[in-house]
């Protein structure tokens, strides 16, 4: 087998392993020197090593060695500019370019991507399960091009694994608020605030979705994130599968939240906005099972639809929706409404205008009791 043994964790930007020894730094030939000579059941997972360091030496010049423990771990880092970071306390505007761009693509990563996410309030790092694209709803708001093909069919585990843990430290160190893209807020990008399964499809339509969150959940507890949060970014179809319901107990053992999507009050306008065979009972009845067992959150897109915003009607029904899950049980924490932030393939969905958005929320708030928040 060429996987690596337990002590053999190729981990980048100062995580002690075979390929970066100790604090000193290493640069990429030399890296590659080594993989060389690593023996044959290891030179596959050294050589992806040396691929990643590559190409994160383009972004910072070399591999460079740990901070100390006391400083990487603690829950508030102190800046270069003196000011301390605190998701709960800096405000994460619209206007920022990382806020705008929410790209899954970060150099030639496959899995795993960095955003600055309004609703976390800070540093998301993305974890893409659909780098093939495959979703089980067609969304006109959706921003995911599928006339282009995917990159990936398949999860390779130990690359997520290698490229979660590149991309913590490299926020974690500071380098990544260096970076064109985010170095206008680099206060928000070194307190991992969540790692979210999010990406170019529906995260749970994989076979494994447990065994990603437990590698997450891993990760997370051997970087020292324990005030992390694990999300999971779904369109609630598959919240019914039992893989995914065996992902969610783990979840709920490591700072896990569940943002679940529902966009409609009945079935013809969900069939028109998020265009699927799936029957929105099954989405109605997943969402009550999965708030029955844990809070969850509501998050849901408002938009125009040739130029026509949610009827009064349709939202009076969606209230409905949400009040129905309440007396049945379940535990709404909260309700992200927002509207379209980047360009769509659809050119007749188009954005609300933020009055239009506080609207809505003042009405769902009004309607159900439920705390909503307007993310415009």
């Amino acid at each position: 087998s060429d996987r690596p043994n337990k002590d053999y964790v190729p981990h980048f930007r100062g995580v002690k392993c075979s390929l970066n020894r100790g604090r000193k730094r290493l640069p990429v030939n030399r890296l590659t020197n080594r993989a060389r000579r690593e023996p044959p059941r290891r030179r596959r997972s050294a050589n992806r090593i040396v691929r990643l360091a590559r190409n994160l030496d383009a972004f910072a010049p070399s591999v460079v060695a740990p901070r100390p423990a006391k400083f990487l771990f603690s829950s508030h880092a102190t800046t270069r500019y003196g000011a301390r970071v605190s998701g709960e306390n800096l405000q994460v505007k619209n206007s920022f370019a990382a806020v705008q761009d929410h790209s899954r693509q970060f150099s030639d990563f496959t899995f795993v991507y960095p955003v600055i996410s309004r609703r976390s309030r800070g540093l998301s790092i993305g974890v893409n399960l659909n780098p093939d694209k495959v979703c089980n709803f067609d969304c006109v708001y959706c921003e995911v091009d599928r006339r282009v093909p995917g990159k990936a069919t398949d999860i390779d585990l130990n690359q997520l694994r290698e490229e979660l843990v590149a991309l913590i430290r490299f926020a974690r160190s500071g380098e990544l608020g260096k970076q064109p893209k985010f170095n206008e807020v680099p206060q928000l990008t070194r307190d991992v605030r969540d790692i979210a399964f999010s990406g170019d499809g529906e995260p749970t339509m994989i076979p494994n979705f447990a065994a990603c969150v437990q590698l997450v959940a891993d990760v997370k507890r051997a970087e020292g994130l324990d005030a992390t949060k694990i999300v999971l970014i779904t369109d609630s179809a598959g919240l019914d599968k039992a893989d995914v319901k065996r992902g969610l107990a783990l979840m709920d053992a490591n700072n896990g939240e569940v943002w679940a999507k529902l966009d409609a009050g009945t079935e013809p306008y969900f069939r028109l906005v998020n265009r699927t065979n799936i029957k929105f009972e099954r989405i109605l009845k997943n969402l009550l099972a999965t708030a029955l067992v844990r809070p969850i959150v509501i998050q849901s897109l408002f938009l125009k639809i040739h130029g026509e915003a949610m009827p009064a009607a349709e939202l009076a029904a969606y209230c409905a929706r949400l009040n129905d899950i309440v007396r049945g049980g379940g535990h709404i924490k909260e309700v992200h409404a927002y509207t379209i932030a980047r360009p769509t393939p659809e050119v007749f969905a188009t954005k609300l205008s933020p009055e239009e958005l506080r609207a809505i929320a003042q009405t769902i708030k009004r309607s159900t009791g439920l705390k909503a928040l307007a993310f415009e």
